[in-house]
């Protein structure tokens, strides 16, 4: 099981591909099937281990976002 260091770092590291590889415009986007797999795989990366942070992490930091939001899908038991 990754650690929560790790995961956090999963998660900057995809943040940090999104951000260089975005391209200034849609049509580039449009364009490179490649490119929108890498961006979309990237967006998973930061779900699967925002989903993954323990409890006292997401409970230490309840204005993340993706905090809430995993907090949310548990009571609802999804």
């Amino acid at each position: 099981m990754r650690t929560d260091d790790l995961l956090l770092q999963d998660m900057l590291d995809a943040i940090k591909e999104i951000l260089e590889n975005t391209p200034e415009n849609r049509d580039a986007y449009n364009e490179s099937k490649l490119l929108r797999s890498h961006l979309v795989r990237n967006i998973q990366i930061i779900g699967e281990a925002g989903s993954r942070i323990s409890k006292n992490v997401r409970d230490a930091s309840p204005s993340v976002p993706l905090a809430r939001h995993h907090r949310h899908e548990t009571c609802r038991g999804a």
